[in-house]
Formats: C-alpha cells, sequence, structure tokens
C-alpha cells in the first residue's frame, strides 16, 4: 500500500435541506388584521356597531399578544407587521363604532320623543 486510505465505499449522504415554511405571519396576526379589518363596515349600520366594537376588541387582544409573543421571542417577526395593523385598526373600530353607536341612539332618542308628541294623550 502506498499510505492513502482506500477510496469509500458508500458516498456521504446528501445535505439535509433547511426547513421550509414556518417564517410567516402566526394564525393570531393574521385574525387580528382580518378581525381590524371587518370592525370597520359595522359602521354602516348604526345598530351594527356593537358588533365592530366586539370585533375591534378581539383585533386589539390579539394582535398586542401577538406583539409580545414576537418580543419575547415566541413567534415569527414576519407577523410584527400584519398583528400591529390588526390592533391598530382594531383601535380604530372600537373608537368610531362606539361615537357612532353615542350618536345613533342620541339621534334615535330625539327622533323617537318627537314621534311620541305626535300622539294624542289619553286622560282617564
Amino acid at each position: 500500500m502506498n499510505g492513502n486510505p482506500p477510496p469509500p465505499s458508500v458516498p456521504p449522504p446528501p445535505p439535509v435541506a433547511p426547513p421550509t415554511g414556518g417564517g410567516g405571519a402566526s394564525g393570531k396576526a393574521i385574525t387580528s388584521l382580518v378581525l381590524g379589518i371587518l370592525s370597520l363596515p359595522a359602521l354602516c349600520c348604526g345598530f351594527c356597531t356593537p358588533v365592530g366594537v366586539i370585533l375591534g376588541v378581539v383585533a386589539l387582544i390579539l394582535g398586542r399578544m401577538e406583539e409580545g409573543a414576537i418580543q419575547r421571542g415566541q413567534s415569527s417577526p414576519a407577523g410584527r407587521t400584519m398583528a400591529r395593523a390588526g390592533w391598530i385598526m382594531g383601535l380604530i373600530g372600537i373608537i368610531l363604532n362606539t361615537v357612532f353607536f353615542v350618536l345613533t341612539l342620541v339621534i334615535w332618542g330625539f327622533n323617537f320623543k318627537d314621534i311620541l308628541q305626535q300622539f294624542p294623550k289619553k286622560t282617564f
């Protein structure tokens, strides 16, 4: 022998591919964004605004929870923008829906008073 090692009989295994996926936004970030967006159309109907407030609150909570998880390293940073947009839209939805609901009650209350005054009062 000339001191060289014999050639290997089995080729080495191919390198392991890096994991794919898992780097996208989490479900909480996406849900926060969707609910934040859905909280705004409730403004079109005065008595639908409580639904918009509820959707906005859920969007706000989920978005803030996800941002906290990202800060602690428990979730992918890819969802940070979605989570932030979701809780901001949720906050806007809460504020606008609350204002519109109060205005609806005030306007409806004034009109209801006028309607009642149109009827004659009965005396017994």
